[in-house]
C-alpha cells in the first residue's frame, strides 16, 4: 500500500541454509524470473506463515530439503562422509 503496488503483483519467498547461511525475505515483481527463486532453493513466504498458522513447531519437526551445486563445499563433505558407510 505505501508503494502503491498490487498485492497480487507481489512475491515474497526465503532462502535458508545452506544456500545462504542467514533466513531472509525476498519481494520482487510476480513476473521476475531469477535463479535465486528456484523451488530447490526458495521457500514461499505465505506458504511458511500458512505452515506456522496450522502448527507452531511446524519447522521444528520437518526436514527441509534443498539443492546444492556439487561443487559446492557442503556437497564434498557429503560424499567424503557418506563414502564411509
Amino acid at each position: 500500500m505505501k508503494y502503491g503496488l498490487n498485492p497480487d503483483k507481489v512475491k515474497a519467498f526465503v532462502h535458508y541454509q545452506p544456500t545462504y547461511y542467514h533466513f531472509h525475505v525476498h519481494f520482487c515483481h510476480v513476473l521476475m524470473e531469477s535463479p535465486s527463486i528456484q523451488f530447490e532453493k526458495a521457500h514461499s513466504f505465505s506458504e511458511i506463515i500458512q505452515n506456522i498458522k496450522l502448527k507452531s513447531s511446524y519447522y521444528q519437526e520437518v526436514s527441509l530439503e534443498y539443492l546444492i551445486d556439487e561443487d559446492h563445499p557442503l556437497y564434498q563433505k557429503y560424499q567424503t562422509e557418506s563414502s564411509d558407510f
